[in-house]
């Protein structure tokens, strides 16, 4: 009996504790499930702010306090706060680009915001989420572009070209700049347009694990002379679409960045010297011009800014690094930059980045940079390479000519018509007047006439042949015009209209050439001439007179110049010398690719080689011939930035000059462009002015971006951080 008690108090016993046990249990289960729910609704709150992200790119500029009921979980809700930036207590919609998003460290162009999710009553159980945004940025790619044309402020764009919409393949307008063979695109690439590949180009780094994502928005450009097939280094051996990413429309927003010390007005010139971490600054408004060394800036950003008065400068590529640019850019935002560092830096510019010389980590030129310290070169219009050419050539000296004009005469009047040869003729011309019934015709020959040049046409007045073009002749009113203009011209034997180059005049020192002047003028009586020559002052020299025909003036002795036979002396010799203005001694310039006598410059006496969009004859000067800077050209140079131009490109002064190519553009970094830029002239064969592209991407900038560096407008807000900080 004993027993049998015994035993059922131990079963009931343990069902008593079974049935605590239990109850504890499902209060375990409860607390844990209403935990979860919590978190849920944590994670609700994130995803509901990232959603007001996409559908609006400045939600977060309303600081919005957001709490929400769970349609599928009314007893969770969810509250949502935007945290504040170091160095702020609250979002502040009056600043909400200081007061968000973070300036400094690993955190920098990125903000936070804070979820509490909240399940159960009795009792409450919470969770919180800090989850951080950031816009994809530019820095993902070591090659951006928005267009793929050239920018159509660089050339006769038409209206269409100018369009901030227009993108190939919508158009074929616009100037294509091919990716040729031999460019080398080492590294992930977006744009946003078509791609022109002509030869055999390579996009993404060989073996680079991952491999490199290559996009493409709107594919290939597939128009003539755009027919390469390109090499892929991708993971599917080929570009994919990718997203759309504008670009923002300026970069004034890092003035609101920088400090007051580190703002500079006008043009300016930075030598960074990272051995040091000081920067060689020269500018007119920092000590009288000269250079002065300023600290490395606390914060990591320089700006540079129109000073006041306008900016007289308007960048072209064929008019860059010249005395013009040096003249005219001195109110400019500009900004010249070049050497080593050690410590991260933006540069900022309202206008143009100028590379003057190699840009590099301290001790790590051709290698693959280590460590943290990064570099942005920003500019609102171009980032430039800087490539001098020369300006300038001295021209040959004059040789005079004979009397190249005669007096046509009507039925009843002399002097009716003048017909003057067009300077710059290669050979002697004739002119004849035939007699056709009614009309009369005109004919231009060669000097032995025995080829003709030009039938100018039939005429029944002289008056027709006034204003009347002509590559050889130039027609004008005689004397007696005004009795003559209505009656027809006499017949005229092929009369030959002097003859060019028969007295050679040379300075006898060749620096002479821009100092002298030479003018032939007519005696009263006009049976002779008389010769001049000025110094460039315009005090005369010498006067040689009684000069009856040009054989007087050969062999004549002079102190500053030699008189000689010239290529067609023998056919001259016994004519009177034309009459001429006075010209410098070196003012004959040659001729162009398009057969074009080349300018005279009066200012600096010199011949101006032709350096346009179509041409350019101007060779590359090094810097003992760089008469403006000093800096020179750079071959195969080594630049490492991270570089943006929010609204033109990456340009390479007078790309188009050479006579050789430069080597490569050795760029290690990324690079976003508005407008495709250009660096080199080539095709298939490879380059033949300016550069070739090696870009490598520099793989620490996805962590390590250079202070300030701007994003994509628009690019798409995303979490790319989440952690939970408390529950409970």
């Amino acid at each position: 009996m004993v027993i049998a008690v015994s035993v059922m108090l131990v079963t009931s016993l343990l069902l008593a504790g079974t049935f605590v046990a239990t109850q504890q249990d499902l209060g375990l289960s409860h607390t844990d499930t209403t935990q979860k729910e919590a978190y849920y609704a944590a994670l609700a709150g994130v995803q509901e702010f990232e959603y007001q992200m996409q559908v609006n790119p400045n939600y977060w500029q309303s600081c919005a306090k957001t709490t929400n009921t769970l349609p599928q979980e009314p007893g969770s809700s969810y509250k949502i706060k935007i945290l504040p930036a170091a160095g702020f207590s609250e979002c502040s919609t009056s600043n909400p680009i200081a007061s968000v998003i973070e300036s400094a460290g690993s955190a920098a162009q990125t903000f936070r915001i804070e979820s509490v999710g909240s399940a159960g009553k009795h009792p409450e159980e919470h969770h919180t989420i800090i989850a951080t945004f950031k816009v994809t940025g530019f820095l993902n790619f070591i090659y951006y572009t928005n267009h793929e044309d050239e920018d159509p402020s660089l050339y006769n764009a038409s209206k269409a070209c100018s369009e901030p919409n227009t993108f190939y393949p919508n158009t074929s307008e616009c100037q294509l700049i091919e990716f040729a063979t031999g460019d080398a695109i080492n590294g992930p690439v977006h744009t946003n347009d078509a791609v022109c590949v002509g030869g055999s180009a390579s996009f993404g780094l060989s073996g680079h694990k991952p491999p490199d994502v290559v996009e493409f928005y709107r594919g290939l450009n597939t128009t003539k002379g755009c027919g390469g097939t390109g090499t892929y280094n991708t993971a599917t051996k080929s570009y994919i679409k990718g997203e759309l990413l504008p670009p923002p429309t300026s970069d004034s927003s890092l003035e609101t960045y920088a400090k007051p010390e580190d703002i500079f007005s006008g043009v300016t010139e930075l030598v960074l010297e990272g051995a040091t971490n000081e920067i060689d600054v020269t500018n007119a408004a920092v000590n009288s011009g000269k250079p002065e060394k300023k600290p490395w800036p606390s914060n990591g950003l320089i700006y540079v800014k129109q000073a006041s008065g306008s900016c007289e400068y308007t960048y072209k590529p064929y008019e860059a690094d010249n005395s013009y640019e040096a003249k005219t850019e001195t109110n400019c935002g500009n900004v010249y930059v070049k050497g080593s560092y050690t410590q991260s830096l933006t540069v900022g510019s309202s206008d143009d980045v100028i590379v003057n010389g190699e840009i590099y980590p301290n001790g790590q030129r051709e290698k693959e940079p280590t460590g943290t310290a990064t570099l942005g070169l920003i500019a609102n219009n171009f980032v430039r390479v800087y490539h001098p050419v020369k300006e300038g050539y001295e021209g040959t000296a004059p040789e005079l000519e004979t009397a190249h004009n005669l007096k046509l005469e009507s039925a009843s009047h002399k002097e009716t018509i003048t017909v003057e040869a067009h300077s710059g003729l290669t050979e002697g011309i004739k002119l004849e007047v035939k007699n056709s019934g009614s009309q009369y015709e005109v004919v231009v020959w060669n000097e032995q006439g025995n080829r003709t040049l030009e039938k100018l046409g039939l005429f029944k007045e002289a008056k027709q042949l006034i204003g009347l073009v002509s590559p050889y002749v130039v027609f004008g009113e005689g004397a007696k015009y005004a009795e003559g203009a209505t009656e027809k011209l006499k017949t005229l034997g092929a009369e030959t209209l002097g003859h060019q180059e028969i007295v050679k005049v040379e300075p006898k020192n060749p620096y002479l050439g821009k100092n002298l002047r030479l003018e032939v003028k007519e005696t009263a009586s006009g049976a002779e001439n008389k010769v001049f020559l000025f110094n460039a002052e315009g005090k005369q020299l010498e006067e040689i007179t009684g000069i009856k025909e040009a054989k007087g003036l050969v062999g004549h002795t002079s102190s500053y110049v030699v008189y000689a036979k010239g290529k067609n002396y023998n056919a001259g010799e016994k004519e009177k010398l034309k009459v001429s203005a006075a010209t410098w001694l070196d003012e004959t310039c040659s001729e162009n690719g398009k057969k074009e006598v080349e300018k005279f410059s009066t200012t600096t006496r010199e011949c101006l080689y032709t350096d346009t969009p179509e041409e350019c004859d101007a060779s590359s000067v090094s810097a003992k011939e760089d008469l403006v800077h000093g800096w020179g050209t750079m071959e195969n140079p080594w630049i490492y930035a991270a570089i943006l131009a929010t609204t033109h490109s990456f340009v390479v002064d007078n790309f188009n000059c050479g006579p050789n190519a430069l080597g490569k553009l050795n760029l290690y970094g990324a690079l976003a462009q508005n407008y495709r830029g250009i660096v080199g002239t080539g095709g298939t064969s490879g380059i033949v002015t300016g550069y070739d592209k090696d870009y490598k991407y520099d793989e620490r900038l996805a962590v390590d971006e250079p202070p300030y560096f701007l994003s994509p407008l628009n690019a798409g807000w995303k979490v790319a951080r989440e952690t939970s900080p408390s529950s409970g």
